[in-house]
């Protein structure tokens, strides 16, 4: 496991945290609520995060335990995407959903999740 300081990108500003890196592209980090003032808090949990652009991803409601964000991580990470200069397409979308569907599929093997919303 290998942690390192990791710019998130919020609505009110930049912010600083210690994430722990999952893949080469994604980490998972605090959750953290910031307000307009520009004051940061954490929410609790951890938020898997693309670390190039500094932008959480949000993920449907079978991603809350950690091992379902690390499946989804490492899913993204191994799909057709060029992760570092990231633009949204209709191929990257593609990707992105067999990757939700592949990372579902291995979370219900592993937990019995039942369902599949993806959010792209």
């Amino acid at each position: 496991m290998t942690f390192r300081q990791i710019t998130i990108q919020t609505t009110n500003g930049a912010v600083e945290l210690t994430g722990e890196v999952v893949t080469e592209h994604f980490a998972l980090v605090p959750g953290v609520h910031s307000s307009p003032d520009g004051d940061h808090r954490l929410t609790g949990g951890a938020t898997l995060t693309h670390i190039p652009s500094g932008r959480f991803i949000h993920g449907p409601w079978w991603t809350e335990s950690l091992e379902a964000k690390r499946t989804l991580a490492e899913t993204l990470e191994a799909a057709a995407v060029d992760w570092v200069n990231f633009a949204p397409s209709k191929e990257n979308s593609e990707a992105i959903q067999a990757a939700y569907r592949r990372a579902k599929q291995i979370t219900a093997d592993d937990e019995n999740s039942p369902g599949l919303t993806i959010h792209v």
